[in-house]
């Protein structure tokens, strides 16, 4: 019994060891996946905004290069302006100029935002492949976990067999030392009544003799 008992408590503590592991497990698998979406989504929105500062800069830069046009066109209309046309041409000029600058900064932020999403989805599959080896050490773990508690409970019940048959030899030795008390005071009934009987016939045959 007491092996019985020292065995049922090793596959508890055991069953318990298994599942804390997992949880931790799990725990770590959660929190990459959690970290991996924030990441990926903060990285969507950066693409987002360096998309429109792209698409603002293309329109600026179409805007300035009417400028520019508009100002050709006025200079060649009106000498008069001509100074002023120069002025407004280079301004567009130097405008377009530097919206060229964002359109190239925007494109590199977006190529950066391209990288991050990547990396956040790396990220992603690597915690999906953590979760399915977790899965499946879990499932590894229930098995086990079954396993052990067959064999407790064949354990459990092979105990309880035994210890019925325990009851029972001691019940039937109870019995049989009964018996034996019984057996033997019969003999001592028995023999006093014979030596009883003989005391009896002695004075007879002393009188007969």
């Amino acid at each position: 019994m007491k092996m019985f008992f020292s065995f049922v408590f090793v596959l508890t503590f055991s069953c318990g060891v298994f599942a804390e592991r997992d949880q931790n497990l799990q725990f770590e698998v959660e929190e990459a996946v959690v970290d991996a979406d924030a990441a990926q989504t903060a990285a969507k929105e950066e693409k987002q905004r360096a998309k429109e500062e792209k698409q603002r800069a293309r329109e600026f830069k179409t805007e300035s290069e009417q400028a520019i046009a508009k100002a050709k066109a006025l200079s060649e209309k009106a000498s008069k302006s001509q100074i002023q046309s120069e002025k407004e041409v280079r301004k567009s000029q130097a405008q377009s100029e530097r919206y060229s600058r964002q359109i190239k900064d925007a494109e590199a932020r977006q190529a950066k935002a391209q990288k991050q999403i990547q990396l956040a989805q790396e990220r992603i599959d690597q915690a999906h492949a953590k979760q399915a080896a977790l899965l499946q050490r879990k499932k590894q773990s229930d098995e086990n976990a079954r396993k052990l508690n067959e064999q407790a409970i064949l354990l459990k019940r092979k105990a309880k067999q035994s210890e019925a048959s325990a009851q029972r030899a001691q019940l039937a030795a109870v019995k049989a030392k009964e018996r034996e008390k019984m057996a033997a005071a019969n003999l001592r009934k028995v023999r006093a009544q014979s030596q009883q009987r003989v005391r009896k016939a002695q004075p007879r045959r002393e009188a007969t003799d």
